[in-house]
């Protein structure tokens, strides 16, 4: 691909992603409508022929609920426990920690981790051979564009 071939292609790229975005905006729109006239008819489902197709239209509804966890804590006082379920973005945080509590338990919940099988290499804790035929490796290319706005003076053309 030549320069002029590879500018080209990221000119369409970008109007794509931008049309995507567009069609993404206007799809939850539309579906915001769909959901809000078939509250008023008070329908979770209805079935719509348009087009020579049928259509399955269903409707549902998710509450979020964000407890204030401190004030919860200091009102429950112990029995906070017995409220509590795995939160797995708290987990996340928290995983150098939990790997540490829970020892020997963590090979039910664990799995190997690239920079801890590379230092543990590193250190003789295992031989690479040990890991020959025991994993497969993908390797995904992944290009993200992002719009920078006009374009200065001083900016780099390619």
């Amino acid at each position: 691909m030549n320069t002029q071939e590879f500018v080209t292609t990221l000119a369409r790229y970008v109007e794509v992603r931008d049309g995507i975005n567009t069609l993404e905006a206007e799809r939850r729109a539309l579906a915001e409508a769909i959901g809000a006239h078939m509250a008023q008819e008070g329908r979770d489902t209805l079935s719509v022929a348009h087009g020579g197709r049928h259509y399955k239209v269903r409707r549902s509804a998710s509450t979020r609920v964000d407890y204030d966890e401190d004030l919860l804590r200091k009102r429950l006082g112990e029995r906070y426990l017995s409220i509590l379920a795995v939160d797995a973005r708290k987990v996340k945080v928290e995983a150098e920690r939990l790997r540490e509590w829970l020892g020997e338990h963590l090979i039910e919940v664990g799995s190997p981790d690239r920079a801890r099988v590379k230092e543990a290499v590193e250190h003789g804790l295992v031989r690479v051979e040990e890991f020959s035929g025991a994993f497969r490796r993908e390797t995904k290319s992944i290009v993200t564009v992002k719009d920078m706005g006009p374009l200065a003076e001083s900016d780099p053309v390619y």
